[in-house]
């Protein structure tokens, strides 16, 4: 239990004019105030979160040095064929401010645009969009399997206190996902419902207008997700250590949780992409940055053995090489 006296008063505020009568807020409320509201959100505060330090709570592939844009400018190189690069803008969606994943090699495209999530977008003809751990960072609602039916894990703000608790009316937006969910089920299964991932995802597939879109990210199949992740998918990360529980370190911690790929594919064919391609990160670079990479392999300089170590951080099984996916298609 966390009581309401230890939260900050603006937070407080915040939550409970979102509050229905009952003091209850959905789960995607929630956590959308905790990650993303204008003065208090995890991601929009003034702070560094992403980083080996102490001080910064995860990092990302971003966080391994320019090796990862090198890898990743061989591979867009090799998607585009004969086009120039200097025929597109790059344009990152969800970057930290004042970063971008390809701060060194800014100067081979056309022009480079940075936008984050909050942002009006106005993406220009023949872009290249980007994202790395985006998707995954977006609000969600929480099912539960009880009693022979799913109910509605919410948040309740109750006398100074603020707990979980279950609800047989399900939110609006739920419903066509209930649908898709088997009636019966294990008892106590949690589900973290994509739903934030789903939304951002379509703004982002029908603001293209003409180019590449490669989002990296970490997800499951709908397989998945239903029958293999009783606890859900969702935690938290502080200080570069996992929490279960998502009601610590409200606003001070990452959220996080496995996306639906199925979903997204099937978003982009309905946006008429083609060319559409779900694979590993280890299979994206292998495939696509083969010359950078042997290139990597081959010297023998002091300074390249530690690219090698990297090399291997982003591409191995046992590390990021299986643990990220990177879906991709053409409009």
């Amino acid at each position: 239990m966390v009581t309401l006296t230890a939260i900050d008063s603006i937070l407080k505020e915040k939550l409970e004019a979102k509050c229905n009568i009952s003091g209850e807020i959905t789960y995607y409320d929630f956590i959308d105030c905790l990650l993303y509201d204008p003065q208090v959100g995890y991601y929009l505060k003034q702070k560094k979160r992403v980083g080996y330090s102490s001080d910064t709570d995860f990092y990302t592939a971003e966080s391994l040095g320019s090796l990862f844009q090198k890898l990743l400018l061989a591979a867009i190189k090799t998607l585009l064929g004969k086009n120039s690069l200097k025929e597109y803008t790059f344009v990152e969606i969800g970057t930290e401010p004042g970063h971008t994943i390809i701060s060194d090699i800014t100067d081979s495209f056309k022009n480079v645009l940075l936008l984050r999530v909050q942002d009006e977008w106005h993406i220009p003809q023949s872009s290249i969009v980007f994202s790395n751990e985006l998707f995954d960072a977006q609000p969600f609602y929480r099912l539960v399997f009880k009693d022979g039916k799913w109910h509605e894990k919410v948040i309740q703000l109750k006398d100074n206190s603020i707990n979980e608790l279950l609800r047989t009316n399900i939110s609006p937006p739920l419903e066509n996902w209930l649908k898709k969910l088997p009636k019966e089920h294990i008892e106590d299964y949690q589900l973290d419902i994509p739903f934030g991932a789903e939304v951002l995802f379509k703004k982002m597939a029908q603001s293209i207008k003409e180019g590449l879109f490669i989002t990296f990210d970490y997800g499951k199949n709908w397989g998945n997700l239903v029958y293999e992740t009783h606890q859900g998918t969702a935690r938290g990360y502080y200080k570069h250590t996992q929490v279960n529980n998502l009601l610590l370190n409200l606003t001070e911690q990452d959220i996080t949780y496995h996306i639906c790929w199925d979903l997204l594919e099937h978003i982009l064919k309905e946006e008429n992409y083609q060319n559409i391609v779900l694979e590993s990160q280890e299979s994206f670079f292998v495939k696509h940055s083969s010359q950078a990479i042997e290139k990597i392999i081959s010297e023998q300089s002091s300074a390249l053995n530690k690219e090698r170590l990297t090399l291997m951080e982003l591409i191995h099984p046992s590390k990021m090489g299986q643990k990220f996916q990177i879906l991709r298609g053409v409009r």
